[in-house]
């Protein structure tokens, strides 16, 4: 099962609003593949790659366009932690014991 974070899910409405003042289809089709990406996780949770600011196993990313998803692999989930820009940093002691 895939569990969005509530942070994850504001950032993609966040993007879609950002791309949509331009263009709304590009909006549309951005959220939507990550959204796509998402679900894929489901049945493949090690898809993507370790992060390597986090240096655990178990925080992975996957690229989609120009933004990282990161997520967590549980025993019972994938949990969608953050959304950002490929150029964004983040500081992963804000979550790394979640």
């Amino acid at each position: 099962m895939v569990i969005w974070t509530d942070t994850a899910q504001e950032t993609l409405k966040q993007i879609h609003d950002y791309i949509a003042r331009e263009t709304k289809y590009y909006a549309n089709r951005v959220a939507a593949e990550i959204i796509r990406t998402s679900k894929e996780l489901a049945n493949f949770p090690n898809k993507g790659r370790q992060v390597p600011e986090a240096n655990r196993n178990e925080i992975r990313e996957v690229f989609i366009y120009s933004y990282r998803m990161i997520y967590k692999v549980t025993q019972n989930d994938i949990q969608i932690l953050r959304i950002l820009h490929q150029h964004q940093n983040i500081d992963f002691t804000s979550f790394t014991s979640t």
